[in-house]
């Protein structure tokens, strides 16, 4: 992977497709089908391996532009849109305004990040969290119930999807309440959730699961990537351990802490797992949960 800056002649940067239909009489119930169906069309033309990996849609209908940008995974993470999105804003907003576009400084390069990482990695210091690691990696957990067995690799076509929303009253104690009761975040709550479900369902207590954390935080000292793009992602095993060694009489507050303070534990935000497996010094195992 690499960036070809923007100089490259041999291969188009970008795709931008402009769409009039201010004079369509659309409903908005077919404008929004209409839109989405355009949407699949524009993010298929998109290329991994010569680019472009940015496409971009304009569609001017009666009652106002619509904007699509899709930018793929391979270039961009969570963080990232949050950053360009506010840089777009306020460069439009000057637009508007007919003032000079301005905008912040940029900070460190996700080059320099990588160099970075490649430093680590040939580094003694790295070396120290695999003992750490390979316990994860090694422990004696229970496998998901199926109703299949000797199914070939997961397989996104074979894959369902279930949501739900909370209220708000059950949003604000997951976000708020909780932290005053148990000085815990939302997310080593829902873990804790996850885990104590997974039990019941295995009779296990101890099971590992893949999760994510957005990369920006760890091991590469010095540096400032606050408004760099990139996909920075980690992704890394954690324990869940849903075992309770003496007779506490609280035993979701227990558990509760036991969580937090697995996660806590976790060395430089996970990072160094992808590294170690990178390097050789690990053999990465698909927890079947992420």
């Amino acid at each position: 992977q690499f960036n070809r800056g923007i100089n490259h002649k041999d291969h188009e940067l970008f795709g931008l497709y402009i769409s009039d239909w201010t004079k369509a009489s659309l409903e908005r119930a077919h404008l929004d089908e209409k839109l989405a169906a355009e949407e699949t069309v524009i993010q298929s033309k998109m290329n991994v391996e010569k680019g472009p990996l940015l496409q971009a849609g304009l569609f001017k209908t009666a009652e106002g532009d619509h904007l699509l940008i899709a930018l793929h995974h391979l270039v961009i993470d969570g963080v990232s849109w949050r950053i360009l999105l506010e840089d777009l804003a306020a460069a439009y907003q000057q637009a508007l305004e007919k003032k000079e576009i301005q905008l912040p400084p940029k900070t460190d390069s996700y080059l320099s990040y990588a160099d970075g990482l490649t430093q680590i990695a040939e580094s003694k210091q790295l070396l120290s969290e695999k003992t750490y690691w390979q316990t994860i990696l090694d422990a004696h957990t229970a496998f998901l119930p199926k109703d299949i067995e000797n199914v070939p690799d997961r397989l996104q076509m074979n894959s369902d999807a279930a949501a739900f929303v909370l209220s708000g009253d059950w949003t604000e104690k997951l976000l708020f309440e909780t932290q005053q009761a148990y000085g815990t975040d939302a997310n080593e709550l829902l873990l804790t959730a996850l885990g104590m479900a997974l039990s019941e369902w295995t009779g296990h207590d101890q099971i590992v699961i893949s999760t994510e954390g957005h990369g920006r935080e760890g091991h590469v000292p010095n540096i400032d990537i606050s408004r760099t793009v990139g996909w920075f992602t980690s992704i890394y095993p954690i324990l869940l351990d849903m075992g309770i060694s003496e007779p506490f009489e609280d035993q979701l507050a227990y558990r509760i802490k036991t969580t937090k303070d697995m996660l806590r534990r976790v060395p430089n935000k996970g990072t160094g797992y992808g590294l170690l497996t990178h390097i050789g010094e690990l053999r990465h195992k698909e927890p079947e949960v992420s």
